[in-house]
């Protein structure tokens, strides 16, 4: 057991993060991480806290809210297992393990599931979004309701328009019936009179109803036009987006890039998830196109965090598995292992401080094959008909290489193929040594012929 002392620390009441000064916590042979003991040091009290993640060198999460003072500059003691330590090991994979399944499972979720979706981000904040089942059946009702909208709308201004027609028919037999009450001016003055009062008003009630009628078409236009604004697509529904720069906070759906021309790319993409608030935080998950590796980040504030791989049976073996940091702790009597660093996956395991040398592609055709080896070192082989037709005169023979070399320090061997042919009397040799080829010189004092032969090419 050894503790870790260094710096000092900042605490506030009822806040569960803890600042360091001067402190290096996420330093690997330290070992400090989730489930250890943060031991405060004051003048006249000590108080034990457990911590709950590590973020950064000055910055850690404890399990609970700090219940005390708010303090500033106090000693601490974090009590620490052995860098060496099993235990540890396998606590940081199976911290590592369960973050992971965590993100899978919700991400799953995302594109699977219903209503809202609760993620946790590698700073241990919390984030709730939508599932995408959820976005599109928000979406579809909208759309519905535009619709009916627009139905509505339109049967009004049928309405209206009729309202006008019966107005200018009530105007109409009013004057008729002002023309009948004139003829009959001393006994029907008054109905005239009433007559004309009538005309004037069904005028106004047919002016009030063209203008309702206008307005009730514009609302049906408006409505129309507002349903139509509803794209599925923006939101990653029905097709894909194209995204121009992988930096970018304001995708929200699925995308698709072109390789030759997004902007910020650490790699080459297949696919890409996203999800979050354009302005604030958001999450990323990608496939890479070559090496076929999933891999995620995090951003805030148009800041993104360095991207982090999945671990699959495509990138894991047993010599990374091995080196990952763990710590062990207990629940209900059964362990706990907890993984707490990220892991390079393209860090190369070692024997006896010396990274082994392995065949990374091969290829044979007949009589004809090479290797190429992961230091670089390529061997290459195939069988010719080598010609001396004339006694003491060079021949010439260009041999193009199965696999280009990188640079033209190689070695040539000629070796007999089959019996036959003058091959005790003829002598090689070659030249005009480049990456792609190289010229066979062969000559022979007696017995012109032709000779199987197979050249071999070691180098890089």
């Amino acid at each position: 057991m050894s503790w870790y002392t260094t710096g000092s620390v900042n605490l506030t009441n009822g806040s569960k993060t803890v600042t360091g000064v001067g402190t290096k916590w996420t330093n690997p042979l330290i070992g400090i991480c989730a489930g250890q003991m943060l031991i405060l040091k004051t003048k006249d009290t000590i108080e034990i806290c457990e911590i709950a993640s590590v973020q950064s060198d000055t910055q850690l999460t404890l399990a609970n809210k700090y219940a005390g003072v708010t303090k500033t500059g106090v000693n601490y003691e974090i009590p620490t297992a052995p860098n060496v330590s099993v235990e540890h090991l396998a606590l940081l994979i199976s911290e590592m393990l369960n973050y992971y399944q965590q993100q899978m499972e919700g991400w799953q979720t995302v594109l699977t599931g219903q209503g809202e979706v609760t993620l946790t981000a590698p700073d241990g904040r919390i984030v709730t979004i939508k599932s995408q089942y959820s976005i599109q059946d928000e979406l579809i009702k909208l759309v519905e309701k535009g619709k009916n909208f627009s139905e509505i709308t339109i049967k009004n201004a049928e309405l209206s328009n009729n309202a006008s027609q019966s107005a200018k028919n009530s105007e109409s037999s009013a004057k008729t019936s002002a023309d009948n009450a004139a003829k009959f001016a001393d006994s029907a003055s008054q109905s005239a009179k009433n007559a004309g009062n009538s005309a004037t008003s069904a005028k106004t009630a047919e002016t009030g109803a063209q203008t309702s009628a206008t307005e009730a078409k514009q609302s049906a236009l408006d409505a129309k036009n507002w349903a139509s604004t509803v794209d599925l697509k923006k939101h990653g529904i029905g097709n894909r987006n194209l995204l121009s720069d992988v930096d970018s906070f304001q995708l929200n759906g699925f995308g698709f890039v072109d390789n030759s021309t997004i902007g910020n790319k650490p790699f080459d993409f297949a696919e890409i998830i996203q999800s979050g608030d354009s302005k604030s935080e958001s999450a990323q998950i990608a496939l890479d196109l070559l090496s076929n590796r999933v891999k995620t980040r995090s951003g805030r504030l148009n800041i993104w965090n360095q991207w982090c791989e999945f671990m699959t049976t495509n990138n894991t073996n047993a010599d990374t598995v091995g080196a990952l940091p763990a710590v062990k702790t207990g629940a209900n009597n059964a362990p706990i292992y907890k993984v707490g660093n990220q892991v390079n996956f393209d860090l190369k395991p070692k024997i006896a401080g010396t990274e082994p040398i392995y065949i990374i592609e091969s290829y044979q055709n007949g009589d004809s094959w090479y290797n190429v080896y992961s230091n670089g070192f390529i061997e290459q082989s195939s069988v010719i008909l080598s010609g001396t037709d004339e006694i003491q005169k060079i021949k010439f023979m260009a041999i193009n290489l199965l696999k280009p070399m990188k640079t033209k320090n190689y070695g040539v061997s000629v070796d007999l193929y089959s019996n036959g042919g003058p091959w005790g009397w003829v002598r090689f040799a070659c030249g005009n040594i480049n990456c792609n080829s190289f010229i066979l010189c062969s000559y022979t004092e007696a017995n012109p012929g032709a000779t199987l032969i197979r050249w071999t090419v070691r180098g890089y």
